[in-house]
C-alpha cells in the first residue's frame, strides 16, 4: 500500500491509502457522491461524524479534538 492522502471527497475527512478498494474514496458512499459539493460528508468514519467540523467551523478543521 502506498502512502495515505485525503479521500476524494470534497467534505470528507478521511485518509486512505493508495490501492484500497474504493480508489481515492474512503467508502462507496463517497465514491458514489464524490461528484456533488456538500457541506458534511455522511461516509460514517469517525473522522467526519465529529459535530465541530462543519463548513461554518473553519477552525474545528484546523484544530481537531485530541482523543
Amino acid at each position: 500500500m502506498g502512502p495515505a492522502e485525503k479521500c476524494a471527497h470534497p467534505a470528507c475527512e478521511c485518509m486512505v491509502e493508495k490501492g484500497q478498494r474504493f480508489g481515492k474514496f474512503c467508502s462507496e458512499h463517497c465514491k458514489e457522491s464524490g461528484h456533488l459539493t456538500t457541506l458534511n460528508c455522511h461516509c460514517m468514519h469517525p473522522e467526519c461524524l465529529h459535530p465541530a467540523r462543519t463548513i461554518t467551523d473553519p477552525a474545528a478543521r484546523a484544530h481537531p479534538p485530541s482523543t
